[in-house]
């Protein structure tokens, strides 16, 4: 694995609160986010996620700023005056560097994580010293501190040294990982230590060391997040998981003892598990204030308010009227050019658009869309039956051309009523509304 596929492999969760509340949040579930403090627009972090994996791959800070920018642009994103050139300021070059050099930094300190702690490296090299691997303009003089306070040793020379899987390695860091960064740019970093220093200074002995190599090789890779980051045993009615669901609604799922995010489960099962239901939860009051800001869409916030909205294979497998499924929505469409063939991760973006879509179409009087833009130009389109009295996932793909577009340039009338795949779907004439 990679830095880039690390940090591409996160789920993308957008909330409003800011890093203070984050750090609150147990690592093996934050690890597995990608989020930034007080972005609640999954199709910014989008963005975000994909310039800090550029950044891992190679391109330069610069050029993944710029990229990031032009983006927002496109994406109507607009900073309040009173922020603007602060670390609040998405714009910013601090707040832009901040995204890129902590994902980074962590995607990277997990990939050497993994590396020293495999048999062979652990066995060569068991202990590891925290000291100054950066100069940064204002250092922290605490370390020292910090470090004894976590539960480590001060050694001569005023050297922290410990075994590469003692408890002080998680307890010193204010993300709770093991590996680098430690804190916010503290330009710390570890340095290994070998076999035999760490026998002189009393961390282990070769016996301790050859059961603890043997163990490490009889246990399994590791695998996605690592041990640190295996899924997250907890109860439901534990006050654990009352505290996420009241932070995070229904973008967190606590479903059997584990906590997963809901981007995440989506991305995972939809196209590979055979027999899925995955409950996205009630709508969020940003989608039902849409819906209900004209009289004539007011009827679908009644129909959906305080009701699921699931997807499972049902939706998959049902065959359209020309003979195929969903799946075409995986594949190029010669009569739809315009369409972008889909990828498991898109499915990520399903829980936002039932959230706080970019734009709430009428299709007809019990079908409606949501649209969201994504931050490459394209949008993403979602669309919702209530034609049994509940919210029913009818169809999602990714288009340039969604019908919003279409009515704005004027080549779509209202009385046609919507996309070629809405007009088949029924013979009836309907009018098409775009709620902003």
């Amino acid at each position: 694995m990679t830095a880039a596929e690390k940090i591409l492999q996160k789920a993308l969760v957008a909330s409003h609160i800011d890093s203070s509340q984050w750090n609150s949040i147990q690592a093996a579930l934050r690890d597995r986010a990608f989020f930034s403090s007080q972005v609640a627009q999954a199709n910014i972090l989008q963005g975000l996620r994909k310039m800090a994996a550029d950044r891992a791959s190679g391109v330069s800070a610069s050029d993944a700023r710029v990229a990031m920018r032009e983006a927002l642009k496109r994406l109507g994103h607009e900073t309040p005056q009173e922020l603007q050139g602060t670390i609040k300021d998405l714009y910013s070059k601090s707040r832009l560097d901040v995204i890129i050099k902590t994902n980074v930094a962590q995607a990277r300190g997990f990939i050497d994580w993994m590396e020293a702690n495999s048999p062979g490296a652990y066995a060569a090299f068991p202990a590891q010293e925290f000291l100054r691997v950066k100069a940064v303009k204002n250092p922290r003089g605490d370390w020292p501190k910090r470090w004894q306070k976590a539960g480590g040793k001060i050694f001569p020379g005023l050297r922290m040294i410990a075994l590469k899987d003692d408890p002080v390695w998680v307890k010193l860091s204010v993300f709770d990982n093991p590996f680098p960064p430690f804190d916010w740019g503290s330009g710390m970093g570890l340095e290994d230590i070998g076999r035999k220093e760490a026998v002189k200074l009393g961390l282990i002995d070769d016996k301790e060391l050859s059961k603890r190599v043997a163990k490490k090789r009889e246990e399994k890779p590791v695998g996605f997040n690592g041990k640190l980051q295996a899924e997250l045993p907890m109860k439901d009615d534990s006050p654990e998981a009352a505290k996420l669901k009241a932070v995070f609604g229904d973008l967190v799922r606590i479903d059997n003892g584990v906590a997963k995010w809901r981007p995440e489960i989506l991305k995972e099962t939809v196209m590979t598990g055979k027999n899925f239901e995955i409950d996205i939860g009630v709508p969020d009051s940003r989608l039902l204030e849409k819906l209900a800001s004209q009289p004539s869409t007011a009827g679908f916030a009644e129909a959906i308010k305080g009701k699921p909205l699931t997807i499972d294979q049902t939706w998959r497998d049902t065959k359209a009227s020309n003979g195929g499924t969903h799946i075409k929505h995986f594949k190029p469409n010669k009569k739809q050019p315009s369409d972008i063939p889909l990828v498991e991760e898109d499915f990520e973006m399903v829980p936002s658009m039932w959230r706080n879509p970019s734009r709430v179409l009428k299709l007809r009087s019990d079908l409606f869309s949501c649209e969201l833009d994504a931050f490459d130009g394209s949008t993403y389109v979602m669309q919702i039956s209530i034609a049994e009295g509940s919210p029913k996932f009818w169809t999602f793909f990714k288009t340039k051309n969604p019908t919003s577009k279409k009515i704005a340039r004027g080549n779509l009338s209202p009385t046609d009523g919507g996309p070629k795949a809405v007009r088949e779907a029924s013979h009836s004439r309907r009018t098409a509304n775009i709620i902003a």
